[in-house]
């Protein structure tokens, strides 16, 4: 009786994603012999086409939240303003405060204490009042912003030829993960503002539930771009390119170019690779809070039924 051996993809489709990606990833380079590269290559697809699932549904998902998705500069700028009427607010609770008489150690009791919270809380309105406003300002009259390129830069007939050209700028390829990522979703950028799931500073949500890193990957004409200017400094052919990605002011991410790898080590300051960060992104529906246990109810909702990848 002949043994008919499981490939990756089978094994994938079965349910062990975890597994199948650890066990790719433990391949290293070799991934890229023939008598496994097609093979991961399909799985690298089949995760990308469940990302790619999850990501229309987020996208749909806070559109019907009322989410404000804000393209980069509106977003730093929105946060600016709003960490200066923070830091207003929190001197003059310092002022009335009986922790706080200007030493060092009484300024962290009280920015350890209830007080910088409750202060928050009372000129709560007041801030999503400022912060609806200057948002409404900046973005004029546009409207269904997470379907234009601001939210997404879904792949062309284009992607895959643009994908080679960097392959070729940085000397070598992408790791198949994040290839399989800019062939199936693109560029994606959740960026933007909502009083629970995305606050700025001056907000309730911020100060009590922590600052959420949302999923931000660059558009690849980004790195394209990216690679064109290091190309003209270092007058040649680069040995080495940073991949980077994530929100300003968030955890930063980045993959080393080239890879020949399945997938690499993105998200560095927990040592997990690109595809681990899309689990922990997608458990948080969007938005991870470093260190928060229990999602809020609107994270719950953002992240029913989403595709296990």
């Amino acid at each position: 009786m002949r043994l008919i051996m499981s490939t990756f993809l089978d094994r994938y489709l079965a349910g062990e994603h975890v597994a199948v990606w650890e066990d790719l990833v433990a391949l290293g380079p070799r991934v890229r012999q023939a008598r496994y590269l097609a093979d991961a290559t399909a799985v690298a697809d089949e995760t990308m086409r469940r990302a790619r699932q999850n990501v229309k549904l987020l996208l749909k998902r806070l559109d019907a939240m009322e989410y404000r998705f804000l393209p980069l500069e509106v977003y730093e700028e929105s946060h600016r303003q709003s960490a200066n009427r923070l830091q207003a607010i929190l001197n003059q609770a310092a002022l009335r405060s009986n922790i706080c008489d200007g030493t060092w150690e009484k300024a962290v009791a009280f920015r350890n204490s209830k007080e910088p919270l409750l202060a928050v809380q009372n000129v709560a309105e007041r801030s999503k009042q400022m912060a609806v406003e200057f948002i409404e300002k900046a973005m004029g009259s546009g409207t269904a912003v997470w379907k234009a390129r601001t939210a997404i830069d879904r792949p062309t007939k284009q992607t895959v030829i643009a994908l080679d050209k960097l392959e070729k700028m940085v000397g070598g390829p992408l790791p198949l993960a994040m290839r399989a990522w800019y062939e199936q979703v693109g560029g994606v950028s959740l960026l933007g503002w909502h009083s629970s799931l995305s606050p700025n500073p001056d907000e309730p949500a911020s100060l009590s539930d922590g600052e959420p890193d949302p999923l931000v990957i660059h558009p690849l004409e980004v790195h394209l771009r990216m690679a064109a200017d290091a190309q003209k400094r270092v007058g040649g052919k680069l040995k080495n390119f940073i991949l980077w990605a994530g929100a300003p002011g968030g955890d930063r991410y980045w993959l080393q170019l080239p890879s020949k790898c399945a997938d690499d080590i993105f998200d560095h300051d927990r040592g997990q690779t690109f595809i681990a960060y899309l689990r922990r992104v997608f458990a948080w529906g969007g938005f991870p809070i470093p260190g928060k246990r229990r999602p809020s109810e609107n994270i719950a909702k953002l992240k029913e039924g989403l595709l296990p990848c």
